[in-house]
């Protein structure tokens, strides 16, 4: 089945010779029937997809009638159509004008040759341009004229290209569209001819390459040795005559490079009306629903995003769900991907902007903002609150060192007066001689007399008595020196007992008075520590609170969306040395200035905030630092951080001021460039604009639309259809007993078994259809 809508871009070639064209001798005499499979192969390889056979002066029917039943057996080879290469004189000067026939009227195409046969170059150049004008009226099919123009228009060698005419009269007959487009070869006349439209602003300064090959062998080359770098042209039609033509004439469709053609989003609407189903396939771009009044365009829309209209008024929902029992309509909608849609319904945008005149009361506008990251301000304004934090806790530190030099040092007496203590020598000893054994020795002694006594007779007892006696006396004496020499160590033991107390009592006098002199020599080394620490930190500088500052900069935020400027900026763009002084003073109850905080303490701190900077942080547990930096804080952002908004377009601020159909268009320009949603669906944008607005601005807007994301919309203006050239056209109608027909295609598409002609039916739905499908297609009887 052929494509209704363009899915991939087509490679072309309309410049290929035969043996037709006799002027090029035996540079074509070997390409014909017998050797086309050189060429179709030579194609094929070259993924070429539509094609013309241009002769000079000449047209073999029979070779493209072969042409086009053997496409039927390749791939890549989708049409052939009929063309010739005439030499034209014009301003006295042969042109070579590739011509393109429409092939549409098969027995016409047969006749070109015939009609051929009765015309005759006027001289040995070529045809004027009356007489070529003559053949093609009598040829009488659809044409598209391309020039020849290999070279820069100021090229010193014009050959056979329209600049032979001259640069003025060149400059002419592009303006006034006598011909569709010129044709180049190599890579680098693009680069100029493009150099030369925007310096002659000639819009109408059209181009397409073409190999103008004379030996099929060689193909692309023109022939064996040709070196040429070949270019070729892509078109986004389909491969007719008439996408020929659509393409041929809107630049948008033609190119120089190769680019795939997305899929699309949503890749069909499942349409079921009375029974039958209809699956209608959807471009990636642009899709436009035409039909009669009243046939259901916008139950359509409205059905596919919400199915069961819960957003409209309660009549307008029962109308639209009235209608759909009537026509037995069901469609399959588009609810679960609504995330990705951007819907407006007819007449939303206008109301929008008749009810607010400032884009930032519309949420639409108001998203695109970016919200400043301003951390960075923070940091810097903290380093400086902080050092505020340690000047005052330098100065209760200053302080703090100062009250503890008022203190007393107490000079002991001992310093004074000299006291002298007695110093007893220990040397009496106590007698450790012991006389018991002695005594207890004699006792002995004398018991054993006792006892002998009894034994002896009396004169030996007399003589043992005075034994008894003598030992009697010895014993005495040892138990009196015995009993002395305890005396005399209890003696010697009661004074050395009171010596040692006094000597004690001596000592620990000694030690209290030496205790202090220590602590007397030890508050002199506190005291020096303390004066020497005071004149270190007297001597300290203090801390700069401003130290190496600069100035701190807050840049805008710019969400640049195309041409507008989504800004986000702060009422003081710059934090000087001055305003940041205000900013740390402003917690602090009459301090004008950084220097007030002189003498200024940190334990004193609560008592110097202003109660209005601080309430708000009342009976939160936090500390006077916490409670200082918060303040600070929450001023710069309520104050100076406080950020507005504004919508540029370059330098001029839009955000207020334009009128409703001014809005709308910013509005429509702004969501053309806006990737957030997948698909876009409008109900009659052209309805929001003024007319003019429709041809200056809003085909740009939704061109530039659909290269961002798929476009469902509908519209009464025939502009929005041809002049935007949109890629699928789905068309509403009834037939004769109220049923409705829906087809669809691209702008050139037409199918006469199906009884389907796109533009037809535009030219017949909507009013000025006609006059602008006119005006855009372009035929032979065109003037100079």
């Amino acid at each position: 089945m052929n494509d209704k809508i363009v899915k991939k871009l087509l490679k072309v070639d309309f410049h290929i010779h035969s043996a037709a064209s006799k002027k090029d001798g035996n540079l074509v005499k070997n390409n014909n029937i017998n050797t086309l499979s050189f060429l179709l192969d030579k194609l094929e390889k070259s993924k070429i997809n539509m094609i013309a056979i241009t002769d000079h002066n000449a047209f073999d029917y029979e070779l493209y009638d072969e042409i086009r039943k053997q496409i039927k057996n390749h791939k890549t080879l989708k049409k052939i159509l009929p063309g010739i290469e005439f030499d034209v004189i014009f301003n006295e000067e042969r042109i070579h004008v590739i011509t393109i026939f429409d092939d549409s009227d098969e027995e016409k195409v047969k006749d070109i040759s015939k009609i051929l046969t009765r015309y005759e170059f006027d001289g040995n150049n070529g045809f004027l341009e009356k007489t070529f004008r003559e053949i093609l009226k009598e040829i009488d099919l659809s044409v598209i004229l391309i020039a020849h123009q290999k070279s820069g228009v100021r090229a010193s060698n014009h050959n056979e290209n329209l600049s032979k005419v001259g640069e003025e009269l060149f400059d002419s007959i592009i303006g006034v569209d006598y011909f569709d487009a010129v044709e180049f070869r190599s890579g680098k006349v693009e680069g100029i001819l493009n150099d030369y439209r925007e310096e002659k602003q000639l819009l109408n300064l059209r181009y397409i390459t073409g190999t103008d090959c004379h030996d099929w062998k060689f193909y692309p080359q023109q022939y064996k040795d040709d070196k040429t770098d070949v270019q070729y042209s892509y078109l986004k039609c389909l491969p007719t005559f008439k996408g020929l033509v659509m393409a041929i004439t809107e630049p948008n469709r033609i190119s120089t490079s190769s680019y795939p053609i997305n899929k699309a989003y949503v890749p069909e609407l499942k349409i079921k009306i009375n029974g039958n189903i209809n699956n209608v396939e959807l471009s990636s771009g642009l899709n436009v629903i035409i039909g009669d009044n009243s046939i259901g365009k916008s139950f359509l829309l409205e059905n596919l995003y919400d199915s069961k209209f819960k957003d409209l008024e309660r009549t307008h929902r029962a109308g639209y769900i009235n209608y759909q029992i009537l026509k037995k309509i069901e469609i399959e909608s588009l609810e679960n991907l609504r995330d990705m849609i951007h819907y407006n319904r007819q007449g939303s945008i206008r109301k929008t902007f008749q009810q607010s005149s400032s884009l930032k009361d519309v949420e639409f506008f108001n998203s695109k903002f970016m919200q400043m990251k301003n951390d960075s301000v923070f940091s810097q304004i903290n380093k400086y609150s902080s050092n505020v934090m340690k000047l005052l806790k330098d100065n209760a530190n200053l302080i703090k060192i100062q009250n503890e030099l008022d203190f007393d040092i107490v000079l002991p007496s001992e310093i004074e007066d000299k006291s002298y203590n007695l110093r007893i020598i220990f040397d009496l000893n106590e007698n450790d001689k012991d006389y018991n054994p002695i005594i207890e020795q004699i006792k002995l002694i004398e018991s054993e007399i006792s006892v002998l006594s009894e034994l002896i007779d009396n004169d030996d007892n007399k003589k043992l008595n005075l034994v008894s006696t003598i030992f009697s006396e010895i014993r005495q004496k040892y138990v009196d020196k015995q009993r002395n020499l305890k005396i005399e160590n209890s003696i010697i033991s009661t004074i050395n007992g009171c010596a040692k107390k006094i000597d004690d009592d001596n000592k620990k006098i000694a030690q209290q008075q030496e205790n202090k002199l220590a602590e007397f020599k030890n508050n002199i080394k506190i005291a020096e520590n303390k004066i020497i620490n005071m004149i270190n930190c007297s001597l300290e500088p203090k801390i700069d609170v401003l130290k190496d500052f600069t100035d701190i900069k807050i840049n805008e935020v710019d969400n640049q969306l195309g041409n507008y400027h989504f800004v986000t900026r702060v009422q003081t763009p710059i934090i000087d040395s001055s305003l940041m002084e205000k900013i740390l003073i402003y917690p602090f109850n009459r301090i004008n200035s950084i220097l007030d905080l002189e003498g200024k303490s940190y334990n004193g701190l609560n008592n110097l905030f202003k109660k209005t900077a601080v309430s708000e942080f009342d009976g939160k547990g936090f500390d006077a630092e916490t409670i200082y930096k918060k303040s600070i804080e929450n001023l710069v952002t309520k104050s100076i951080l406080k950020q507005q908004n504004v919508i540029l377009l370059d330098d001029d601020d839009i955000s207020t001021g334009n009128s409703p159909g001014k809005n709308a268009l910013i509005y429509l320009d702004i969501l053309a460039d806006d990737t957030s949603k997948k698909l876009c669906i409008i109900d009659q944008p052209g309805d929001d604009v003024s007319q003019h607005k429709i041809s200056s601005e809003l085909i740009r807007i939704m061109r530039a639309m659909s290269k961002n994301k798929q476009v469902i919309f509908i519209t009464h203006k025939p502009e929005l259809v041809v002049n935007l050239d949109v890629d699928n056209v789905i068309v509403f109608k009834t037939d004769p007993d109220m049923n409705i027909n829906i087809s669809y295609g691209a702008l050139e598409y037409e199918n006469i078994k199906e009884k389907v002609n796109i533009l037809s039916d535009v030219a017949d739905i909507l009013d000025g259809g006609a006059e602008t499908i006119r005006k855009r297609w372009k035929r032979y009887e065109k003037s100079s």
